[in-house]
């Protein structure tokens, strides 16, 4: 039985006592109940859910253990740090399994919902035959990498995977269409490299850009994904910042039903900023 389940498997059983009793009072209308036949037929009651839960900890019947076969998976959904992202059933599974494999990472179910220093890592999948399979985990939020974390990043490193984080939905959807404006504001040290002029007061400069300008930077955002110089630990991690970027989308983006995406920018991004010190004198 884990952790978890023995301080509630006490209190169950000292509230099925109670229960007992109290019921067998009322039966008999008679407080004098406290026989050995009753003591007896306790003892079995209890028993009995003594087996259940020991079946149930052990997970004899494979309810804990259940991974789906990624043939049978329609979808798969993996949601980390309050982010969703549909991943391809292999990937889906090869972290979940990663999660089963190292149980002692989890925070046990017993610690309290409120406790803001574990994050929720939860797996939802929709299989052929409409049924649906949902499980949870908590984890640590600790600096120091864990098997499960590093797998989570990873696996989020696939370029298409980094897009839905960043942007809330799948490559190949966005079109200039999809795009109202972006505003970028940078800050930090940029480079020598960056070519961005600073603003009047000599700090870091902010410009806003139409639809296709918006779509342009998009476009430069993308080239930075897919050459590996943004990476989908960087969503949950993050580096060192030197500015943001936040657009606005004509239809609410599918995943976080929201007209506003934001994201870091960070000096790693050269085709970004690249971009932004070519496009610069075309800011609104």
């Amino acid at each position: 039985v884990s952790d978890s389940l023995a301080p509630t498997l006490v209190i169950y059983l000292i509230f099925a006592v109670i229960g007992w009793f109290v019921a067998e009072m009322l039966v008999r209308r008679s407080l004098h109940v406290f026989k050995k036949r009753a003591f007896a037929s306790c003892g079995v009651l209890v028993a009995a859910m003594l087996v259940v839960t020991a079946l149930i900890g052990l997970d004899v019947f494979g309810v804990v253990n259940k991974v789906p076969a990624a043939d049978d998976v329609k979808t798969a959904t993996v949601e980390f740090y309050g982010a969703p992202v549909e991943v391809e059933a292999e990937d889906a599974i090869a972290l979940h399994r990663v999660v089963l494999d190292n149980r002692d990472v989890l925070t046990p179910n017993s610690a309290s919902v409120l406790d803001y220093t574990n994050i929720t890592l939860s797996f939802d999948y929709e299989l052929d035959n409409g049924a649906s399979i949902h499980r949870m985990y908590r984890i640590p939020d600790s600096e120091e990498p864990n098997a499960i974390s590093n797998s989570v990043y990873r696996i989020m490193d696939n370029p298409r995977y980094v897009h839905e984080l960043f942007f809330g939905q799948a490559p190949g959807t966005v079109t200039e269409k999809s795009i109202v404006s972006a505003y970028v504001s940078l800050g930090g040290d940029l480079g020598p490299e960056a070519k961005i002029m600073p603003n009047e007061n000599d700090e870091g400069p902010s410009f806003s850009f139409g639809q296709k300008q918006g779509y342009g930077l998009y476009k430069a955002i993308c080239a930075d994904i897919e050459q590996g110089n943004i990476e989908g630990g960087e969503y949950f991690e993050g580096k060192e910042s030197v500015g943001y970027i936040e657009f606005e989308w004509a239809v609410p983006d599918p995943i976080n039903q929201s007209s506003y995406r934001s994201l870091t920018l960070t000096s790693d991004m050269s085709n970004t900023l690249a971009w932004i010190a070519e496009n610069q004198d075309h800011a609104l």
